[in-house]
């Protein structure tokens, strides 16, 4: 059965399979190579790609040994560069070029993060229709329509971030200028086309400056729409 299967969402590490008619997509790598050939139950032939949003670690700890074991990753040159890696496994995509992944249509698209070089992804596959892959970003100029499956950052909220960091103001102003907050995610879905939306899914929460009933509710109030909470081990069928 077709689903999104996630190995963990977060600082301590981000990746995510879409496993779509007998083919394996990896979106981040934030393990290690031990963690993922597990988490994709060593069926390395299944997996036709892996996807790597930008360089810091909770994304991309196991490029290197992903790569150096035949699967092909695919990042931007910024990324690359930034993890200083070159290997005939690794290929180089460009915002808004799309390209082909096994049977998977991948668009990159530029986001707002303090790394060189970041992306998000739009997928698109005819057996699940279209889905939006979308962390770390404190912005998303973008409008999407016709979306069926998204994941989408929703790291903090405001309020609790303002009460929780008010004496380490460095460490909110970088929170706030690098991830996606509650009122910024519900205004970007707002603007989205969400007529033919089937899941839903907020990752990489805050672990000290989130609230996962509260967001799993203001979401679902804002766009009548159910939303799970991203977790190890959860599976999403599509």
């Amino acid at each position: 059965m077709n689903k999104i299967k996630i190995l963990g969402s977060g600082s301590s590490g981000n990746c995510y399979s879409l496993n779509v008619d007998n083919e394996i997509l990896l979106l981040d790598l934030g393990f290690n190579y031990k963690k993922i050939l597990e988490f994709v139950n060593y069926e390395l032939d299944k997996v036709v790609g892996a996807l790597v949003t930008h360089e810091h670690k909770d994304h991309s700890k196991a490029v290197e040994e992903i790569a150096n074991n035949g699967i092909d990753v695919y990042a931007t040159q910024g990324t690359f560069e930034s993890l200083d890696i070159q290997n005939h496994r690794t290929n180089i995509i460009k915002a808004n070029k799309p390209c082909l992944i096994g049977n998977f249509t991948i668009l990159p698209f530029m986001v707002e993060h303090d790394a060189v070089e970041p992306v998000g992804f739009l997928v698109k596959h005819k057996s699940i229709g279209s889905l939006l892959y979308i962390t770390d970003t404190y912005y998303v100029k973008y409008k999407f329509n016709k979306i069926n499956h998204i994941l989408v950052e929703c790291n903090y909220s405001k309020q609790i971030i303002d009460e929780t960091l008010k004496d380490k103001m460095f460490l909110r102003n970088r929170i706030v200028e690098s991830h996606f907050e509650l009122n910024n995610v519900i205004d970007f879905l707002k603007a989205s086309d969400l007529s033919v939306l089937k899941t839903l899914t907020l990752i990489h929460l805050s672990s000290s400056n989130s609230d996962e009933k509260l967001f799993k509710s203001e979401v679902e109030k804002a766009i009548g729409h159910p939303v799970e909470i991203a977790k190890k081990d959860l599976e999403i069928y599509l």
